[in-house]
């Protein structure tokens, strides 16, 4: 699901708030997907959080068949997924990637 960035920051409204790609680049405006931070401000102390959407293996914001390709090619080839993306992956949150996170995944792409 998308989350506007608008409504995003409404809920950090005492905050100045910095939003990235994974690459490091400004995504004010941008929907938010997996491996993008969010970089809050309060009071002097800075936090910064990486962002991990469910089924959003690609990172861009949108769970769809890249996604659920990312997922299939992971599985059969043994190139596994790591870090955020690996997280990102694990729709049912039981720890593992199997084919009822994949089926979860096109399920979602499908709007089911």
């Amino acid at each position: 699901q998308k989350m506007p960035l608008v409504t995003t920051k409404q809920r950090f409204e005492d905050a100045a708030l910095t939003f990235a790609t994974a690459s490091g680049a400004d995504a004010s405006g941008a929907v938010l997907g997996t491996g993008y931070t969010v970089t809050s401000e309060i009071d002097s102390k800075t936090q910064t959080l990486t962002l991990i959407v469910l089924g959003d293996i690609a990172g861009d914001g949108v769970i769809d068949s890249a996604d659920s390709l990312a997922m299939s090619q992971s599985m059969t080839s043994g190139n596994a997924l790591s870090g955020v993306y690996a997280e990102a992956a694990d729709y049912n949150g039981d720890g593992l990637h199997t084919s009822v996170d994949l089926l979860m995944i096109k399920l979602q792409v499908r709007g089911e």
